[in-house]
């Protein structure tokens, strides 16, 4: 994918230190997500400021469906940048989504 700067400046912030999972930390969910990950995440595993994730999938442009490739950064305290590309009649197509720092 091409470069994008909040992209990668999202991804680069240090981690959070020593921040651990606790049972408040889901008092804010819906009662079938506060099982599932208590279920999930012991009490006390450190947790995670951020993921990457690489996607793939159909998306629907107009009445048909072509392939895309995406890329995702989600950062507890801050926000996500959402990438995508897909080729449509031969041409690249590139999008995104976002939402840092409430903006």
């Amino acid at each position: 994918m091409s470069k994008d700067k909040a992209f990668d400046r999202l991804w680069d912030v240090p981690a959070m230190q020593g921040a651990t999972f606790s049972s408040g930390h889901l008092d804010m969910l819906p009662e079938l997500a506060r099982i599932y990950i208590g279920h999930a995440i012991s009490p006390g595993t450190k947790i995670a400021s951020a993921v990457r994730l690489h996607m793939h999938g159909d998306i629907r442009f107009k009445t048909k469906w072509y392939p895309f490739v995406a890329d995702q950064v989600i950062r507890w305290e801050r926000g996500f940048v959402w990438r995508a590309r897909v080729k449509l009649r031969g041409l690249t197509v590139t999008g995104y989504d976002r939402y840092i720092d409430g903006s």
